[in-house]
């Protein structure tokens, strides 16, 4: 694969299609989660093994790993995971299979650290509260970071929707993304967050 662009304009504008949800999922009533950024679609194939009865869907903005995601997903014939090219964000109600989402998984987010980018940073209070419209009881959001600055306006959203979501102690999971390895791995520094919807 050539080389991939680390930074890419989550505004940029482009259309995306919703799916035929049978042609994507074999069973599309299924729980369904939810990941933002899959990267090259490591979390996303091994939930999708490890949890045989839940859909996932990821997104991500890089078209050439959606390509190589979409290829890996059909040569395991997974049918309950799918990957969209672009950003969903601002459209969350028309990527809901099964009409909630009981699991979100937002990994390592791009930090945007420059002032004039934060705009383009994917965890506000507008985004959770839209996410929550869409999350039942006990549902939850995992969250991870290894950037300071990025760590404080996350936890700045959070704490504004605290009448949707409650900081608390994230269950156990099976599996990791392959940039919290790699920072279990090196010694690096990285903060965990789970939402859970009250």
């Amino acid at each position: 694969m050539r080389r991939v662009r680390t930074h890419t304009n989550p505004l940029k504008r482009f259309s995306i299609e919703v799916p035929d949800w049978p042609n994507v999922f074999e069973d599309p009533k299924l729980p369904f989660a939810l990941e933002f950024g899959s990267s090259k679609g490591e979390f996303l194939i091994r939930h999708a093994e490890l949890f045989p009865k839940m859909n996932i869907l990821g997104t991500e903005i890089r078209l050439p790993l959606v390509s190589s995601v979409k290829e890996k997903i059909k040569s395991l014939g997974l049918g309950n995971a799918h990957i969209l090219y672009g950003n969903i964000a601002n459209r969350i109600e028309d990527f809901i299979p099964c009409g909630r989402i009981d699991r979100v998984y937002i990994f390592f987010p791009d930090p945007w650290p420059k002032k004039r980018h934060f705009k383009r940073r994917l965890i506000t209070s507008e985004f959770l509260l839209k996410l929550s419209q869409f999350m039942q009881k006990d549902s939850g959001i995992f969250i991870r970071t290894d950037h300071y600055s990025l760590f404080d306006s996350i936890m700045s959203a959070c704490n504004s929707v605290s009448n949707s979501f409650v900081i608390s102690e994230e269950p156990s999971l099976p599996i990791i993304s392959a940039w919290e390895e790699h920072c279990l791995r090196t010694d690096r520094h990285f903060n965990k967050i789970y939402l859970k919807r009250i």
